[in-house]
């Protein structure tokens, strides 16, 4: 490359700088991409094309040698006094150029800071959004947990509600009895008190009863009355004059009743037990069927053919004894409450 190239291409990139032109009109489009700055540029793109050519014939014929000039006298263009005023109308429009081009940067500036502003308001209502969804999904989470406890709660509410009137009506029932209750309780009241005052009347005659009986011979003995004669009768006639008393010939129990009439004892006496029905059955005068007793050795035998009574024997220590009920001995009646 000359050194003519060189300096033209550097006074081409200094009058882009001065003019504060971009380097290309792709480059125009990325400043703006501004209608008001594109019309002036292409308006003054001839006329800078001309006065571009002027200067650079300037140069090369100022940077000639004078030899070459001679030989070339109209190689290069002379600045003439209307270049001049041309040049200066360049300086004036390029200060307006200038100045629209910076306020188209400071548009550029603030379109960028409005444009930034708005990328992270979107970012930030991205975040809102997702967040809201997390929240939107945890409040419906939320919402099935509760509408599955309302079921369950309404569920347990029905159960306790069918509970409810199940005990309230067993508790009307239970008031109802009650109240029968009650009055059975009265009417049962009112019958203790009428038993109490028989039961009264009751002890009272069973006392007068009782002395009547002391009085009249009888000997009491836990819970019975004794009555011992001292006279002499058959089996049959004895029991007849127990009757009378409205009693009947004794009936031995145990060990000590036994023991008790030896005590009282002065005679061989009749007892109320006979085989009269049959023969070998030994019955008491309640009907009852003898199951043990207290017999003398070798008793009951029916020696005569006919013993058919027993009595309590003296001479063999009031064991018992079968014997004919025709016979006459003394007798023990016996008055059981």
């Amino acid at each position: 490359m000359s050194t003519v190239e060189m300096l033209e291409g550097t006074i081409s990139q200094f009058l882009r700088r001065w003019l504060g032109l971009p380097r290309s009109p792709s480059s125009i489009a990325l400043y703006g991409n501004s209608t008001m700055l594109q019309l002036p540029i292409s308006g003054l793109s001839e006329e800078f094309k001309s006065e571009q050519s002027a200067v650079l014939g300037l140069i090369r014929h100022c940077c000639m040698p004078p030899m070459q000039q001679e030989r070339h006298p109209g190689a290069y263009p002379q600045l003439l006094p209307e270049d001049m005023k041309k040049s200066g109308k360049l300086d004036d429009d390029r200060k307006q150029l200038q100045i629209n081009y910076t306020h188209l940067a400071e548009e550029s500036d603030e379109l960028l800071t409005n444009y930034t502003d708005l990328l992270e308001e979107r970012d930030q209502l991205h975040t809102n959004v997702t967040d809201i969804t997390e929240d939107r999904d945890l409040c419906l989470d939320r919402y099935r947990s509760l509408a599955a406890d309302k079921a369950q709660l309404l569920a347990s509410y029905n159960n306790v509600a069918r509970e409810k009137n199940n005990l309230m009506t067993s508790y009307n029932n239970l008031a109802q009895q009650k109240k029968q209750l009650a009055t059975s309780n009265n009417d049962l009241a009112q019958q203790k008190k009428q038993l109490t005052t028989s039961n009264n009347n009751l002890e009272a005659q069973r006392n007068r009863f009782y002395s009547k009986l002391q009085s009249g011979g009888w000997i009491r003995f836990q819970s019975n009355f004794y009555f011992f004669s001292t006279e002499s009768k058959n089996w049959h006639d004895s029991r007849a004059d127990c009757r009378q008393r409205a009693a009947d010939l004794v009936i031995v129990n145990s060990w000590v009743e036994e023991d008790f009439l030896s005590s009282h004892l002065q005679e061989s006496t009749w007892m109320g037990l006979s085989d009269i029905d049959t023969e070998g059955v030994w019955k008491w005068v309640d009907g009852t069927q003898l199951t043990s007793g207290f017999w003398a050795p070798g008793e009951p035998n029916n020696v005569k053919g006919d013993e058919d009574c027993v009595h309590l024997d003296k001479g063999r220590e009031w064991k018992w004894n079968d014997n004919t009920c025709s016979q006459p001995k003394r007798w023990t009646c016996e008055l059981t409450f």
